[in-house]
């Protein structure tokens, strides 16, 4: 498989884990937090939502040729050592809390109304872009980060990022089941299976 084929496949397999996990539950326990200061399983989605969308659109602008590449962009070891603090920033320690810039808050953004299948079709829409993003990560092709100007990002390794985010954020999910509903992802999945099952909680 070429490397954007694996990238598709990662992103796809992230996605059919969401659902296995989040078809069992509830509408008022996708709202369920493990703190008042934690986000619940819908405001992760709808982070998601907001950051996928903004990488979306980074593509999409490249793919129409309204992106201009950044002037710094010519330094790619530059790139490389901002791509790898954010790679060490998104494989911390399990829960541990980093700062979410303003644009991917999903407490300081318009609420999307159905969370799940919202961040379905941005993923769908990422997957799309994806297919024709080789044409870039075959070369030196560096690009800002939608959260500022001044993050250099080479091609290949935002779509790396982006698939660590989604794993990073998925396992929040699976901690806020696991903490809330004291049910373990393996059993929940297991309830899933049978007819007629419903997730107490």
């Amino acid at each position: 498989m070429t490397d954007v084929e694996n990238w598709i496949s990662e992103l796809r397999r992230i996605a059919k884990t969401y659902e296995n996990i989040l078809i069992p539950l509830r509408n008022d326990q996708m709202d369920m937090r493990t703190s008042e200061e934690a986000w619940s399983i819908n405001e992760v989605l709808q982070h998601l939502i907001l950051f996928n969308r903004s990488y979306v659109q980074l593509f999409n602008n490249i793919k129409l040729g309204v992106y201009f590449q950044p002037f710094l962009g010519r330094f790619h070891f530059l790139a490389r050592y901002m791509a790898g603090r954010m790679k060490s920033s998104l494989s911390t320690e399990k829960g541990q809390k980093t700062k979410t810039i303003d644009i991917w808050d999903p407490r300081k953004q318009v609420e999307a109304e159905e969370p799940y299948l919202d961040y379905r079709r941005q993923q769908r829409k990422l997957c799309d872009h994806l297919s024709f993003m080789h044409l870039y990560t075959d070369v030196s092709y560096v690009v800002n980060s939608p959260a500022s100007r001044k993050i250099l990002l080479p091609m290949d390794e935002v779509v790396e990022l982006i698939i660590l985010h989604e794993e990073r954020h998925l396992d929040q999910v699976k901690r806020i089941i696991e903490e809330v509903l004291h049910v373990p992802i393996g059993g929940m999945l297991g309830k899933w299976m049978e007819p007629n099952s419903d997730v107490q909680g």
